[in-house]
Order: C-alpha cells, then sequence, then structure tokens
C-alpha cells in the first residue's frame, strides 16, 4: 500500500526508471566474464601488521664514581662505592632491600629501565636466566621497588625468589671486581675487565669456578693465604687458611671441584688480604684451627682433609 506524500513513492513512474531498476538487476546477477575492475592500490603494510618492537634499553649515566641527580640521589650509592657488605643477604627484612634497592635510580641511569626490567624477569620466568652485569642487576632492583611500592605490598613466593637471586648475583658481581683494583674511574665493565689480567706482584685475587687457576695460583704463592667463602661472600663463611693448608689445597677429589660451591680469595700479603675482608665484607674472617694463618708455624702435610 502506497500512501501519497512519501519521497520515494509519490513520483510518477517513467520509462527512464524504469530502465535504470532493469540496469541495476542485470549488473547485480551477471554471471558471465566480466571487464576487470579498476585497479586499487593497495597498502601492503597495513595488510600485514607486524608488531612494534621497542629500541633496546641504553644505559646513559657510566660513571661509577659519581650518580646521576634525580629524585633518589639523596640516598645513592654509585657503583664505585659498592661492597658486598653494603648488599641485603638473604633473610634481611624487605625495608633492608628495597632502602637498597633505592641507592640506585634506574630512571636517571637508564633510557627505558621499564623495558629493560620487563625483558629480565621474562628471561628469569623463563629459564632462570640472570643479568651479568651491575647496572643491569641494580637497575631491576629498583624496578621491582618501585612495583612491590605501587601495589602497597611486600614480594612473595616466585617474586621474592626473583628478588633474592639479583642480589646473590650482584653480590657475585661486585666480590669478582674488587679484589683486584676498588674502581675509581671508567666503566665497570673496564674494571672486571682488569681482574682477569696478569694482577700485579702482592694482587688480591678471587677465583670462582675456575679450579685451574686457583691450584696454579697456589702452587705460585706457597706462602701465602687464602679466605674460603661461599658463592655470594656471606660474612659467617669466611674463613682464612694458609695456601698450603690440606683442607682446601690440591686437586679436589674425583667429582668435586675447589671453586664451584665456595669462592677462594688469595692473597700473598696477610694483612692485606685481611683488610679487604673488613672493607668489603664487613667482618674479619675466622681462622683455620688446622693451619693456623695467624701464628708463624705452618700446617704438617699429613693433616686430615
Amino acid at each position: 500500500m502506497h500512501l501519497p506524500g512519501m519521497a520515494f513513492d509519490n513520483r510518477p513512474a517513467g520509462p527512464g526508471r524504469s530502465l535504470r531498476r532493469l540496469a541495476t538487476r542485470v549488473a547485480a546477477n551477471r554471471s558471465g566474464p566480466s571487464e576487470p575492475a579498476p585497479a586499487v592500490a593497495v597498502d601492503d603494510s597495513a595488510a600485514t601488521t607486524v608488531p612494534r618492537v621497542r629500541p633496546d634499553p641504553v644505559l646513559r649515566w657510566k660513571d661509577p664514581s659519581r650518580a646521576p641527580d634525580g629524585d633518589f640521589a639523596s640516598c645513592a650509592l654509585p657503583n664505585g662505592q659498592l661492597r658486598v657488605h653494603a648488599i641485603p643477604e638473604r633473610g634481611d627484612s624487605w625495608d633492608a632491600v628495597s632502602s637498597f634497592s633505592l641507592s640506585y635510580d634506574g630512571y636517571a641511569y637508564w633510557e627505558d629501565v621499564s623495558e629493560l626490567a620487563t625483558r629480565c624477569v621474562r628471561s628469569w620466568t623463563r629459564d632462570h636466566a640472570l643479568p651479568s652485569s651491575i647496572d643491569t642487576i641494580r637497575a631491576c632492583l629498583f624496578y621491582e621497588q618501585r612495583r612491590w611500592h605501587h601495589f602497597g605490598e611486600d614480594p612473595n613466593g616466585r617474586a621474592a625468589d626473583y628478588v633474592w637471586a639479583l642480589l646473590d648475583r650482584l653480590r657475585t658481581l661486585v666480590a669478582a671486581r674488587t679484589p683486584t683494583a676498588p674502581p675509581t674511574s671508567g666503566t665497570a665493565d673496564t674494571v672486571v675487565a682488569y681482574s682477569a689480567t696478569r694482577p700485579r706482584p702482592g694482587a688480591i685475587r678471587s677465583f670462582l669456578d675456575d679450579d685451574a687457576g686457583y691450584l696454579a695460583w697456589s702452587s705460585e704463592h706457597g706462602d701465602g693465604f687464602v679466605v674460603n667463602a661461599d658463592r655470594t661472600l656471606s660474612p659467617n663463611s669466611l674463613m682464612l687458611h694458609r695456601a698450603r693448608c690440606s683442607c682446601i689445597g690440591g686437586p679436589a677429589g674425583t667429582g668435586r671441584t675447589r671453586t664451584a660451591n665456595y669462592r677462594k680469595v688469595c692473597g700473598a700479603d696477610l694483612d692485606a688480604l685481611v683488610r679487604w675482608c673488613r672493607a668489603d665484607i664487613g667482618v674479619d674472617p675466622g681462622l683455620c684451627r688446622h693451619c693456623r694463618p695467624r701464628s708463624e708455624s705452618s700446617p704438617s702435610p699429613e693433616a686430615a682433609p
């Protein structure tokens, strides 16, 4: 039914209108070959979605002797002043870990600290891989502190395990860096490279996962001294020995090593080695009762290991 006055129905029908309708129906129902449609430019980049990749984070502050300006400058601890005894140990409170983490301002050191920390935590979650540089680890600790501060709670479970793993790795890296020469200039990587070169006479050496190097040092410094400690240089684990002490010397038995589970910090000068323990670990080492390193006598070769 058609009502008068409707815009699309009150026009009189005519031949022109009928032909236009017919042409439309024929074009829509045509099944035979047709002329190709005009070419339309297609943007391939729009058809293929490529995920946006964020650039690698950049360390923009590399001076180990002083910290950059920033919101956390008042509690800053530059890498050059970082010592093992300042790093929290397992069992310390989250407040202690939090305070230490804020001594490194990740926002001021790194171009994109959030991207850096995200990549590191993914590596840890996937295969327990940890960073290999002091700056990266401290940036991750800083970011974890800011993240959990935002949540308003302390990390727990796997998140806490990750934080403690970062601290353990940081302690290992700092211990490996400081025995030969505390950093005063250049980057931390430069200091680590220096410690790998042949040390000056009387220098302190640290051996970890390096039985060959440790045994070579011991054979060349029979009158020297060795601090035996766990991998993370926990203050309670330090024990001072003579280099010839049978407790720590000689090739290990089958299937065992001298430097895998315990680090060997060695020095030809007893006082220098003890001073290093006080400065970097914060305590004097314990004394081996077998070789009595503080006495003038030497251990007997037939003593039990």
